[in-house]
């Protein structure tokens, strides 16, 4: 073979080679482009408030609405699903059009008590603090989703005088939070409706006392009566003389 001919198959092989490694490196920047556009054209479900939405508000499913955003628009937070959002209470306003995040949901953990009252579902619900020492509360055993009775003593005009009475005027209280721990303990805060509430702050603005009684999971209602000196000495004198 002469060196002319050998010249050109090498010239043909190179051009070969070439070729082949122009049609790879085309293949690849064909499909990092592909890739890329598919990153950022393709979409995902986001939910969308439809009106504005005030603070405090339980979300109905007309509130809200599905629109498709970018993936790279997507952010942590965000819900996919409609049902995921409604019922829940919005701690912030959150105008028409923009998307629903989770931070701005009151939900289940959050550690807020109003999230805590929220979740029993009643609406005539309030929080209130009674101070409870250790050793009236329980040698400081007591633990939120426990349940009381709410025992009032303090000193009323009767007969003229006086006279201290004890009544128990809230039964069934649940326990939302133990303010301090143990021996430590300094207080409960007990989820009552206004009425009860009312009747805490007239007891303790007047000189009185609020005791707590501790509930069993299952417990039954007794009906009782204003405890007096009168009532207890009466009492405790037929005990003593064999009475019930």
């Amino acid at each position: 073979m002469s060196i002319s001919a050998i010249k050109i198959r090498i010239a043909k092989n190179s051009s070969i080679v070439l070729l082949l490694v122009s049609v790879v490196l085309a293949a690849a920047a064909a499909w990092s482009i592909i890739k890329i556009n598919s990153t950022v054209v393709s979409a995902v479900p986001v939910v969308v408030a439809k009106v504005n939405i005030e603070p405090h508000t339980v979300i109905s499913t007309d509130m809200l609405e599905i629109q498709e955003y970018a993936f790279r628009l997507a952010k942590k937070g965000m819900f996919a699903k409609t049902e995921n959002v409604v019922g829940k209470v919005n701690r912030t306003y959150i105008p028409a059009g923009t998307p629903v995040y989770i931070q701005q949901l009151a939900t289940a953990g959050d550690n807020t008590l109003t999230t805590a009252l929220s979740e029993l579902k009643n609406p005539e619900y309030r929080a209130k603090s009674i101070p409870v020492e250790p050793i009236f509360g329980l040698d400081g055993r007591l633990k939120p989703g426990d349940r009381v009775d709410l025992i009032g003593a303090m000193r009323l005009p009767l007969k003229g005088q006086q006279t201290v009475v004890a009544q128990t005027f809230a039964k069934d209280v649940l326990v939302l939070e133990v303010m301090g721990d143990g021996g430590s303990m300094r207080g409960i805060i007990v989820a009552v409706t206004p009425q009860q509430a009312q009747e805490m702050d007239f007891v303790s603005r007047n000189g009185g006392h609020i005791g707590i009684s501790l509930r069993p999971y299952q417990s039954g209602d007794t009906y009782t009566v204003p405890t007096t000196p009168e009532s207890f000495m009466e009492k405790f004198l037929r005990q003593e003389g064999g009475g019930k």
